[in-house]
């Protein structure tokens, strides 16, 4: 993309950081970790490219947008503009931050509020829980004595557990008692964001078939 000085001059401080995937997820994570990469890097404005459907957090830009803005580098608003995608075998968000120092979210324990919001559904690469799993989970945090609820607001809830979606690490950003169900790329990226939280593969020790949903 190249730019006239005048008008890279105008721009050169503001960088845009798309995903247009299907993993929701990954752009939570970005809004949650932006005020951290500005603070590390002076001067930085740092926007968010997504799709059209979760456009309207304040520094988004749709991807109507950005695609019109390739095709028109004249007018682009950004002094750089850099889609990231998933290999399958790398944590997007965590390959981009990886030289940016991550501070954990402020550790948030709320032991009276025996309400667990599970969250079962994940996107490729992170694998969905099966109905077997599902149950296992129920049934162990249920003989905990929480009230185990699969939809509805995670931050109603006391505890959020499952494997990585949009919701699980909303709920780590915000220092929730959170717990990883292993199944994702992004389990080092959630010990990073979370040391406090649990990361498990096999709930409670009972056996999980391999066979996922």
């Amino acid at each position: 993309m190249n730019l006239r000085l005048p008008r890279y001059r105008e721009v050169k401080d503001k960088y845009c950081v798309c995903y247009f995937g299907p993993c929701n997820e990954y752009i939570t994570l970005l809004l949650g970790l932006r005020k951290q990469a500005e603070a590390v890097l002076p001067g930085l404005q740092l926007y968010i490219g997504c799709k059209d459907s979760l456009y309207g957090v304040e520094r988004t830009v749709p991807e109507s947008v950005i695609m019109q803005m390739i095709r028109e580098p004249w007018g682009t608003g950004f002094g750089h503009i850099r889609e990231i995608r998933c290999d399958m075998v790398n944590h997007p968000i965590e390959q981009f931050f990886k030289e940016i120092k991550i501070e954990p979210a402020t550790y948030k324990p709320e032991p009276e509020n025996r309400v667990m919001r599970f969250c079962p559904n994940g996107t490729s690469p992170t694998q969905s829980c099966t109905q077997q799993e599902v149950q296992t989970f129920v049934t162990h945090y249920t003989k905990l004595g929480y009230v185990v609820r699969l939809d509805g607001p995670w931050n109603d809830a006391g505890m959020v557990v499952g494997v990585e979606c949009p919701e699980v690490w909303e709920a780590a950003l915000a220092g929730k008692s959170t717990v990883l169900y292993e199944s994702g790329l992004g389990t080092a990226f959630f010990r990073v964001i979370c040391p406090w939280g649990e990361v498990i593969s096999d709930p409670k020790g009972i056996h999980i078939q391999e066979d996922r949903a």
